[in-house]
């Protein structure tokens, strides 16, 4: 398809549900386009098709001179990479999977008895306590299992690093026997018998003084997964540990498709621990390194954003210039913060469907939409689906159904269990949490979408009387008070007096919720119009249930990604990797060769966004291509199914 080809395509499909030239102005253009999923009143009536950008609300570009070009949207995950960046700025690379190197970790033989590996440890321990003395007592303490409650002291060790050495020794190789902890108000390290008599010191005030002495209780770790979700790959480490995925915390999560990196924390972990998990999480495609113990837990929110590294193939254009005006265009006016396609899932059931009958506490409705049978997954998923529709067998679904359908797993065992009578609500709270808030959360995407197209057809790309306004000094303070549990801050509105101290960088739309304001302009009555066509109250998203609380919050209308850069590569073979992720560097991967005279060009382009903002919405500000699974299977491309 040439660039012509695709922008008529893409006109063509814009025109069939918007007219670009008029202005929203009535109810009858509040849903621009839903035919595809017209019909819900009975299951069997679900057009059963995948959306495109316009069924989403994504339909408005920023410079809408810029014609675009084509590439290649079959997305090898290895040519999309992501890094995260935390809340200092800093930029996450996995740099290390390996333990700082301990001579003594590889003298003592797990074969030998434990007596002759206490006689090895104290032979080690030399290199840290020099009073033979101290060690013979030592010695005592474990010949006579504490018998006579001696206690060590040290000599002073003024350095942290060598007291943690030393703390680390001994819960290495004398492990719930010995007990170290430094003496209050003094650099000398106390060493005695554990209380605890063999049982676990993390569950004990000496167990938390020893994790203190680490440098806290939690350790901190980037992880690297290539093709899987950041839940899906949590619960892979915490299976794999022997853990559960409640002692991890992380920032944000990352999208399946791509190669990603970014930090987590583990509760009560050793680097130790977690290192010699790499060689199972291997074949996982997930590898964990930069261990450090810190003293509190990452959780959602915790970051700036993210650096994105992406590989467009396929590149149709050979005028360097229409690339360089759209990059240019990018870096300095920015796009459309709208929310992406995956957002809305990767069948032909858009996830807000789901999130749209529970804030209607339709939890029937819900749970058969989960589970009816939908386009666009893999035969084994068709199959499980198929079994539900014949028998509505939860026991026989559950023996086809795979794990990693966690929702539909989640309501087949309630079913299992309670029986199907009047058990919806049950079977949906049932599902984990985080995924279950995605439906609704996605619902609260759909409506931001539709907002954000019309506020743009309304008033263009400029702020307007009624409009609400964060700017950064602003948006510093909400945050602080956020991470604070203090009063929520509302945006400013822009009153006739103050409209030329902000820019179109400043506007922002709430996301429906109970403990927001809207914009006092006809963007409210806008939004008010397009819920109650769905029936749906924003006052209820307080009262609906306590396990959908959903209070709102704003996101930015235009967003400027940093960093910007790019480059065009040549090269020959379909299937060479042209990018290298921090795994291929660690491996000591060579650096892909450009091949200017190549038979196909790839768009290399490189920026950061801030949290939430997705990289399709920028790249598709560039291209102008439609990014969703509708246009790109119509395009002649294949789309993996999940």
């Amino acid at each position: 398809m040439d660039d012509t080809d695709n922008k008529r395509k893409r006109d063509e499909n814009i025109d069939n549900n918007f007219n670009s030239d008029k202005k929203i102005k009535n109810n009858d253009s509040i849903i621009i386009n839903n035919e595809t999923l017209k019909s819900l009143k009975k299951i069997n009536d679900f057009k059963n098709d995948f959306p495109y950008e316009k069924d989403v609300g994504i339909i408005k570009f920023v410079n809408e001179n810029n014609p675009g070009f084509t590439v290649s949207l079959k997305q090898r995950y290895k040519d999309f990479l992501v890094n995260e960046i935390d809340e200092k700025g800093n930029i996450v690379h996995l740099t290390s999977i390996e333990l700082e190197k301990k001579e003594e970790e590889n003298v003592i033989d797990d074969n030998l008895s434990q007596e002759e590996k206490d006689n090895k440890a104290f032979e080690l321990l030399k290199n840290y306590i020099k009073e033979e003395d101290k060690i013979e007592q030592i010695k005592k303490i474990i010949k006579e299992n504490g018998k006579d409650n001696i206690v060590v002291t040290t000599e002073d060790i003024p350095n942290k690093e060598d007291r943690t050495k030393l703390h680390q020794f001994f819960r290495k190789h004398f492990s719930n026997r010995i007990e170290t902890e430094t003496k209050k108000d003094t650099v000398k390290i106390n060493i005695h018998w554990a209380n605890g008599k063999g049982t676990d010191m993390r569950s004990s005030q000496k167990g938390n003084a020893y994790w203190k002495q680490l440098g806290g209780e939690f350790c901190q770790f980037t992880m690297y997964k290539s093709n899987k979700e950041t839940m899906n790959a949590i619960n892979i480490i915490a299976y794999t540990l022997y853990s559960t995925p409640k002692c991890f915390g992380i920032a944000g999560t990352k999208d399946k498709r791509g190669i990603t990196v970014q930090n987590v924390t583990g509760f009560h972990m050793t680097p130790d621990k977690i290192e010699k998990a790499n060689k199972h999480l291997l074949q996982q495609g997930i590898q964990l390194g930069n261990f450090k113990f810190v003293k509190k837990g990452l959780k959602l929110g915790d970051l700036q954003g993210n650096l994105f590294n992406i590989i467009l193939r396929k590149l149709s254009v050979d005028n360097e210039k229409i690339i360089s005006d759209a990059i240019d265009s990018l870096k300095n006016v920015g796009f459309i913060n709208y929310f992406g396609m995956q957002r809305f899932g990767t069948t032909s059931l858009p996830t807000y469907e789901v999130g749209k009958v529970i804030l209607k506490k339709n939890w029937k409705k819900a749970v058969e939409l989960i589970l009816m049978e939908k386009t666009g997954e893999s035969e084994r998923v068709r199959k499980a689906r198929q079994t539900w529709k014949e028998t509505h067998d939860p026991k026989k679904t559950l023996e086809d159904m795979p794990k990693n359908c966690t929702a539909e797993s989640a309501i087949l065992r309630t079913f299992e269990k309670m029986g199907q009578i009047n058990v919806y609500s049950n079977a949906l709270l049932n599902i984990p949490r985080n995924l279950r808030m995605m439906y609704v959360h996605a619902y609260q995407s759909y409506i931001w979408n539709m907002a954000a197209t019309y506020h743009i057809e309304k008033y263009g790309y400029k702020p307007a009387i009624g409009d609400l306004v964060i700017t950064e000094e602003k948006q510093k303070v909400m945050n602080d008070k956020k991470k604070r549990n203090q009063h929520k801050e509302k945006p400013e509105i822009i009153t006739k007096e103050n409209i030329d101290k902000y820019t179109i960088y400043d506007i922002v739309l709430p996301m429906p919720g109970h403990d927001i304001i809207y914009p006092d302009n006809d963007i409210k009555e806008y939004y008010e119009n397009l819920l109650k066509k769905d029936g749906i109250d924003p006052k209820d998203m307080k009262t609906i249930n306590r396990e959908y609380f959903l209070p709102g919050s704003y996101r930015k209308l235009i967003v400027k990604p940093g960093n910007v850069e790019w480059k065009i590569i040549g090269y020959n073979d379909e299937e060479a990797d042209l990018a290298l992720s921090d795994l291929d560097k660690l491996n000591g991967k060579e650096v892909p060769v450009d091949i200017p005279d190549g038979k196909f060009k790839a768009l290399q382009i490189s920026f950061s966004l801030p949290t939430s903002s997705y990289a399709t919405m920028a790249l598709r500000e560039v291209t102008k291509m439609d990014t969703s699974i509708k246009s790109i299977k119509e395009s002649g491309e294949t789309v993996e199914e999940e």
